[in-house]
């Protein structure tokens, strides 16, 4: 009886090592396998990408404002000066004429055989008599006006036309810059005139006749 109770006993402990057996073995299969079925079982994976910043350039951030510099040009616009060319009584701006003959030409003309280029030249026609008057604003910036007076060689000078002139030339104030004077076909008269104190001119040709082509021939601006 005490071989069988003994016999009995045996067989439950073979029996309980085996299942601990089993059971150790399923702890430790559970253990190693159940974070990697949880990964894969888990949220999508999130893949992160890490741009690496260059050695050599440092970005710094400052809480303080930074003052923007701009660079100021070599010349200031209101100290630019415009560069100042001979300009041509005849390529004056129309908005500097006060007065003008009619019909001016502002080609090229010529006295005594003289040519004169970018002269201003009109023709008398159904007068005797014949006054023309051209008067204007001086330019800013220009010094001197310079050229020569007469009659071209377009003119009429016979027994029944003179082929004379008058010619007399006052400044702004009603200063005389040239006193009235005569020139008679072929001659002419050189003119150079100061204009610090000029600001406007007044050139008067009077006497003048039918088919007469007075001129201020070569008349330019200098700066």
């Amino acid at each position: 009886m005490a071989d069988a109770t003994r016999s009995s006993s045996g067989q439950k402990w073979v029996a309980i090592t085996a299942l601990a057996t089993v059971v150790l073995a399923l702890l430790a299969f559970l253990q190693w396998g159940w974070p990697r079925n949880a990964a894969s079982a888990g949220s999508p994976e999130t893949v992160v990408t890490v741009t690496a910043t260059p050695p050599d350039v440092v970005s710094v951030e400052s809480s303080e404002p930074q003052a923007t510099q701009v660079a100021e040009p070599a010349t200031r616009a209101s100290d630019a000066v415009p560069a100042l060319y001979p300009l041509a009584l005849a390529d004056l701006d129309s908005d500097n004429f006060i007065e003008h003959p009619y019909r001016v030409s502002g080609s090229a003309a010529t006295i005594a055989g003289t040519e004169y280029p970018a002269s201003y030249s009109w023709q008398f026609y159904n007068c005797g008599g014949c006054t023309a008057i051209t008067e204007f604003k001086v330019p800013a910036g220009y010094a001197t006006l310079s050229g020569v007076v007469g009659l071209t060689d377009d003119s009429r000078h016979d027994d029944v036309i003179d082929g004379s002139i008058y010619v007399a030339i006052y400044g702004g104030a009603g200063n005389t810059v040239l006193p009235r004077t005569r020139i008679e076909y072929p001659d002419s008269i050189p003119v150079s005139i100061d204009l610090e104190d000029n600001f406007r001119l007044r050139i008067e040709v009077t006497e003048g006749d039918n088919y007469e082509v007075p001129c201020l021939c070569g008349f330019t601006f200098e700066p």
